[in-house]
């Protein structure tokens, strides 16, 4: 499979290294393994503005990337997306993008079947966002407009990271509204929350308590471990409707841009994952990875794994308008708010669910299907949703991964992300009218008003995108 995807900055070079050395460790199925090429090495691009990350990633002894193919600084961007989209102001322009550029072209020359590009970064940083929005550009003029490109971009904490993350994230986002076809937005609040509550589960009886996600014990790296066994259970290849269909099909970027983000307005996609732990020869090894990285199960049926994915599903969007108001809770399925106007419903136009393992094929068929119904009661689809145009359930009759019995994963275009953008656009919009941080960004060549702009792009696409879901 000729997928290519590009690491950029220090959060996308680590979710991608957590979901390669994932898939790394997999048996090839029909001898080709999904996403790496012909001599065992994953098909992607590293590009960072420092050599920290990439550095630690090349000397692993078992790394699945190829040293070529690995680009990087040692002055990084400065948390400024200006910084990192134009680089540092000097005669040679952005040497890192046309270094990352030709090793992506190179991949490409030696792709049998190009199924398209994915890019993986932060809306935050100076890397992530800038340097991620100039490669995008670059891409989508080197691959034209008829192969897919997706994104996978990671929205920081509510609150706040860095004083630029709201500048760096209208900017990049406004990127990723022209050039990407569709695009998985993961949010670090909503992934910390599920992190907490797992942890917290795994420690205690049953009965549903509320959970200190500030004094909890989840590191970043629990978080990138998420991401990365979501999008593992997205990319591996998989049947569609009762998996009779024979050898497992590839990810295709076309059929889930066209089933999932049929309009420019509903291209962001959430993606949530659960699995259900193999036994494994060593119990404290599996103990200790279904404490990080899976919810903590039985050999239960696949109703029960659609009921675990369906209660972690957010049901009301964050208050971002009300900063002082929110609580990161409420995006699970909260919604008090002591006398305050509740949060706004999240409401879904589209999804799809892979289920993986053994017994998801042909014979399982009825067990896994009973995860759509639990499922689809907690997405709250629009009433005028059209027919899908791909069956809702894709399985596949392969283990998983090896130390997984059973995943099931949700892609959905839902309205969640609205208010996250709201947020932005009026932190932006705050700080404009100060005239705040703006020498920080026209010192390295942006132009006046370019941040107007982009806060703009995003108000209409969140007028856009209350028209196609619908608002309260």
């Amino acid at each position: 499979m000729s997928l290519v995807t590009i690491q950029v900055g220090q959060c996308g070079n680590q979710i991608g290294a957590a979901l390669y050395n994932t898939l790394n460790a997999e048996r090839p199925f029909g001898g080709e393994r999904y996403l790496f090429g012909e001599d065992g090495k994953a098909r992607c691009v590293l590009v960072d503005g420092e050599a920290k990350v990439i550095g630690a990633l090349l000397r692993d002894a078992n790394s699945p990337f190829k040293v070529q193919n690995a680009f990087f600084e040692h002055s990084g961007r400065g948390n400024n997306w200006a910084l990192g989209y134009y680089g540092p102001c000097n005669d040679f322009g952005n040497v890192l993008v046309d270094n990352a550029m030709e090793g992506f072209c190179k991949e490409l020359e030696s792709a049998s079947m190009y199924r398209g590009c994915v890019l993986l970064h932060s809306l935050c940083g100076g890397t992530g966002a800038g340097l991620g929005s100039r490669i995008m550009e670059e891409v989508r003029d080197t691959i034209g407009h008829g192969a897919p490109l997706m994104s996978v971009s990671v929205m920081p904490f509510v609150t706040g990271e860095l004083p630029l993350q709201h500048y760096n994230s209208a900017l990049c986002l406004s990127r990723v509204l022209s050039e990407a076809d569709t695009s998985i937005l993961f949010s670090n609040d909503s992934i910390m929350s599920i992190c907490a509550k797992r942890l917290a589960k795994r420690g205690s009886s049953n009965v549903a308590k509320p959970v200190d996600i500030a004094a909890s014990d989840v590191r970043i790296s629990d978080l990138n471990k998420y991401i990365a066994m979501a999008l593992a259970g997205l990319v591996q290849p998989c049947s569609v409707g009762s998996g009779k269909a024979g050898v497992p099909h590839p990810l295709d970027l076309h059929s889930l841009a066209a089933s999932l983000s049929p309009s420019r307005d509903s291209k962001f996609l959430d993606l949530w994952s659960v699995q259900e732990q193999a036994a494994s020869s060593s119990a404290a090894a599996a103990a200790s990875s279904s404490l990080r990285t899976t919810a903590s199960f039985s050999a239960r049926p696949w109703q029960h794994l659609g009921a675990e994915l369906s209660g972690e599903l957010p049901k009301f969007g964050p208050r971002w308008e009300e900063e002082a108001a929110y609580d990161p809770d409420d995006a699970l399925g909260g919604g008090g708010g002591g006398g305050m106007a509740p949060p706004k419903r999240i409401r879904t136009v589209a999804y799809q669910l892979w289920a993986r393992g053994r017994d998801a094929g042909a014979a399982g068929q009825e067990g896994a299907a009973a995860a759509v119904g639990a499922v689809e009661r907690a997405l709250e689809v629009v009433t005028w949703a059209p027919p899908p145009l791909s069956p809702p359930l894709l399985t596949s009759g392969l283990q998983p991964l090896q130390q997984l019995r059973r995943s099931l994963t949700l892609a959905a275009s839902r309205s969640g992300h609205v208010e996250r953008f709201k947020g932005v656009a009026s932190r932006c919009e705050a700080m404009l009218s100060a005239g705040a941080y703006l020498h920080w960004f026209t010192k390295y060549g942006m132009e006046d008003g370019e941040i107007g702009e982009a806060v703009e792009e995003l108000r209409s696409h969140i007028s856009s995108a209350e028209d196609v879901f619908g608002s309260d």
